[in-house]
C-alpha cells in the first residue's frame, strides 16, 4: 500500500469518547470485492470498540439493476433507520447517495458520511449540512505521472471497452485532467488487439481501462497477447488489468471504509458533517509486471518495488481439496464460491473455463463424507499429498474438517505451500491451526441467532433439542454447551426414527423451542411420516441451523457455503500478491439465510412480521447461492 500523499487534506478527530450507533448502507453485495473491501476498512476501525453498535445493510443493486428493485431497496434501508434509530450512518457507492440519501434525508438532521461516489458528489448536492464523506477518483493522473518516466515522448493513448462507465470514466478524466489524447474504444477483442497495436505506434505511453468486457475476451490470451506486443510503457487504475499493463495504481477500497468510520466516531463525538470538507481517494496499490519491463528494458526505481505487487511471467497455481464428493450440496456451495472468487466458470461437462482467469484452478475431491474408514481418509489424504509434491501449487485450499485433519496437520503445518481452509467446525485449533503457512475461515453454526429468532414466538425460554445420536451431535452438542454457554431444559438424542417420533411429541409439552440437530440421517427416516408427525404434533416453535433440516422446522437460519468458498479465493489472491497467511488472521462465517415455514407458522397461528418475511427464503422455495443478499 503507497500514500500518494504526504496526509490527506482532512485530519480527521480521534476516535469518539462515547459511543452509539453506526448502520453501514452498501449499495452492492459482500461478495463484491470493492463492497467487501470497504467493509473491511469499516471494520478495521471498529474493532474492539465495544461501545459502538454496528449495523450492515446491503442494497444488492449491482446484481439488480432495475429502477423499480433499487427504490424499494433504498425504502427498505429507510424503514430500517426509522426504527433503530442509528445515531450516523454511513453509505458507499452511488446508489445509496441517488435512492436513499438525496430522497429522503439531504438537509436533515441524521449525520450521513458517503465513501465510494464516482468522481463528483456535487451531482447530489453534497456536501451539506448533514452529509460528508470522500469522493472515488481514479488515480489517473499519479500513474501517468509514473509512464512519463519511462515514456520517450509525451504522446498519450487512451483504449477502453465500448461502453456507457467506461465513455463517462473518461468524460471524468478530461474534465479533471484537460489534455489531448488518442482514444480508441472497442467492442471485440479482435477490435481490442487491433486498437493495442495500433496506439503502441501512435503514442509513447498508453492507459488501459476496463476490456475484459468486450465480446470474446480470453484473460491468458490477452497476457500472452499483451507481452508479445507491448512496444511503449503502459499503465492501468484497476487491478485486474495489471496482468496486460507496466504499471497499475489500483484504489483501494479499504481506505474509503476507514476514512467513513473515522468521520462517523467524530461525529459521534461531537463534531458536525459540515466541520469536515469532501475529500478523495489518496492511496493506491501498485503493481509491477516484471516480464513487461523486462522486455521494454524498464528498470524500476528500488522504493517503487519496495511497495509494490511484482507480477511474474507465470500463471499462478492452485489447488483445491475438497473433503467430500460433487454432488454433496455443502461442498457444491463452497466451490461456486470459491470459482466466482477466481472469476472461474464451470462448464455443462464439469470442466473449468479459466479464460477470464488468473489462476489455474485444480480439484481434488477426498470423498470421506462417503467412505468413512480411517484407512480410506488417511490414503485420500496421501493422494493429496503426491499431488501437491507432484504439481507443486502456489496456494492449497482446503474445505471441511477431513483435509485439514489428514492432510494439513500431518505433514504441512509451518512447512510447504500456503494453505488456506474453511469449514472446519468450531475451531482449528485441535489441527494446530492456524501456523505460519495456513490461515482460514472457521465455520461456526448460526445457533444463538436461530434461538434468539424462535423466542419471540416461544411463551417461555425452556430450550429443548433433538438430534440424531452421531458423532457429530454429540460433538456439537458440547459445543454448544460448552462454547456458546447454552443451557437445555430436556433433549433427546434418538437412535432411529420411531425414537425421534416419540421424543417429537413428548418435547412439544416439557420445552417452550425446540433446536433441530441434523435428524433426518437417522436410521429408518420415513419423509412423509415424519411430515405428517410434524403439521399435526407440532405445538412451539423449532429452528434449525441446516438447510437440508429447515424443511422440518418453524424457521432457521442457515450457514452459506459460498461465502467460505468465496472467502478462501479472495484470501487465496491476496496470498499470491505476497501476503503471508500469517498475516491474515482466522476468521469465522458471518452470513446466513433466513428460512421461514409458512406451512407450520400457520398450524402455529404465527404471523411473522414484515421485515422478516421480505429477508427470508420460504421452505420449499430453490436458491442458489449467493442469490440473497
Amino acid at each position: 500500500m503507497v500514500l500518494l500523499a504526504a496526509a490527506l487534506a482532512l485530519v480527521v478527530r480521534p476516535a469518539a469518547a462515547q459511543g452509539g450507533k453506526i448502520l453501514y448502507v452498501d449499495s452492492y453485495h459482500i461478495e463484491y470485492a470493492w463492497s467487501a473491501d470497504i467493509t473491511k476498512g469499516v471494520r478495521s476501525v471498529l474493532a474492539g470498540r465495544d461501545d459502538i453498535e454496528l449495523r450492515v445493510v446491503r442494497m444488492d443493486t449491482k446484481r439488480n439493476k432495475s429502477e423499480d428493485f433499487k427504490k424499494k431497496a433504498a425504502l427498505k434501508v429507510k424503514k430500517i433507520i426509522d426504527q433503530w434509530r442509528p445515531d450516523v450512518v454511513i453509505a458507499s457507492d452511488d446508489n445509496a447517495a441517488k435512492y436513499l440519501i438525496v430522497p429522503y434525508y439531504l438537509g436533515g438532521d441524521l449525520p450521513f458520511v458517503f465513501c465510494g461516489l464516482n468522481w463528483d458528489a456535487s451531482v447530489y448536492g453534497f456536501p451539506a449540512k448533514n452529509v460528508t464523506g470522500m469522493v472515488e477518483v481514479s488515480l489517473f493522473k499519479p500513474l501517468l505521472d509514473v509512464l512519463r518516466g519511462f515514456a520517450r515522448g509525451p504522446r498519450v493513448g487512451y483504449l477502453a471497452s465500448d461502453v456507457i462507465t467506461e465513455r463517462k470514466e473518461l468524460a471524468n478524466i478530461r474534465k479533471r485532467y484537460p489534455m489531448d489524447m488518442e482514444v480508441r474504444f472497442v467492442k471485440s477483442f479482435a477490435e481490442l488487439r487491433a486498437a493495442f497495436r495500433e496506439l503502441q505506434r501512435l503514442t509513447d505511453m498508453v492507459v488501459i481501462s476496463e476490456c475484459r468486457s468486450v465480446r470474446g475476451f480470453d484473460h491468458q490470451d490477452m497476457v500472452a497477447f499483451a507481452r508479445e506486443n507491448t512496444l511503449v510503457p503502459t499503465g492501468a487504475t484497476q487491478r485486474f488489468i495489471s496482468q496486460y499493463a507496466l504499471v497499475t495504481f489500483s484504489r483501494i477500497g479499504e481506505e474509503q471504509g476507514e476514512y467513513a468510520a473515522r468521520t462517523a466516531l467524530a461525529i459521534l463525538d461531537g463534531a458536525s458533517p459540515a466541520d469536515f470538507p469532501v475529500v478523495t481517494n489518496k492511496k493506491a496499490r501498485i503493481y509491477l509486471n516484471m516480464p513487461l519491463a523486462k522486455k521494454l528494458g524498464i528498470k524500476f526505481p528500488v522504493e517503487m518495488i519496495a511497495g509494490a505487487h511484482l507480477i511474474s511471467a507465470e500463471q499462478k497455481k492452485l489447488l483445491y481439496v475438497n473433503s467430500y464428493h460433487r454432488g454433496y450440496q455443502w461442498s457444491d456451495d463452497i466451490e461456486r464460491g470459491l470459482l466466482k472468487a477466481l472469476d472461474i466458470s464451470e462448464r455443462p461437462d464439469g470442466t473449468y473455463d479459466t479464460s477470464r482467469s488468473e489462476v489455474r484452478l485444480r480439484v481434488y475431491r477426498m470423498d470421506t463424507k462417503r467412505h468413512q474408514s480411517e484407512a480410506y481418509k488417511r490414503a485420500a489424504a496421501r493422494a493429496a499429498k503426491e499431488i501437491i509434491d507432484e504439481w507443486r501449487p502456489d496456494v492449497v485450499l482446503t474445505s471441511d474438517d477431513a483435509a485439514a485433519k489428514y492432510l494439513i496437520a500431518p505433514y504441512f503445518i509451518n512447512t510447504g505451500p500456503p494453505f488456506v481452509f474453511c469449514g472446519v467446525n468450531w475451531s482449528a485449533r485441535e489441527y494446530g491451526l492456524p501456523a505460519r503457512n495456513v490461515t482460514g475461515m472457521v465455520e461456526v453454526s448460526p445457533v444463538k441467532e436461530t434461538v434468539a429468532t424462535m423466542r419471540p414466538f416461544a411463551a417461555g425460554d425452556r430450550l429443548g433439542y433433538i438430534a440424531a445420536d452421531n458423532s457429530t451431535n454429540r460433538k456439537n452438542l458440547r459445543k454448544l454447551k460448552d462454547q456458546l454457554g447454552l443451557v437445555f431444559a430436556d433433549g433427546a438424542m434418538v437412535g432411529d426414527f420411531n425414537e425421534w417420533r416419540r421424543q417429537y411429541v413428548r418435547l412439544q409439552d416439557e420445552v417452550d423451542m425446540l433446536l433441530w440437530l441434523t435428524t433426518s440421517v437417522a436410521p429408518g427416516w420415513d419423509e412423509d411420516e415424519a411430515r405428517r408427525v410434524i403439521l399435526t404434533k407440532t405445538k412451539i416453535p423449532s429452528g434449525s441451523v441446516s438447510d437440508h433440516q429447515a424443511r422440518y422446522t418453524l424457521l432457521g437460519r442457515v450457514k452459506i457455503g459460498a461465502e467460505q468458498g468465496w472467502w478462501m479465493g479472495k484470501t487465496a489472491l491476496k496470498i499470491l500478491e505476497g501476503v503471508s497467511p500469517a498475516d491474515i488472521p482466522v476468521t469465522t462465517n458471518t452470513r446466513t439465510l433466513l428460512f421461514l415455514n409458512m406451512e407450520l407458522a400457520k398450524r402455529l397461528e404465527i404471523k411473522f412480521p414484515m421485515d422478516m418475511i421480505e429477508r427470508a427464503v420460504f421452505v420449499g422455495e430453490r436458491v442458489e447461492p449467493g442469490s440473497r443478499p
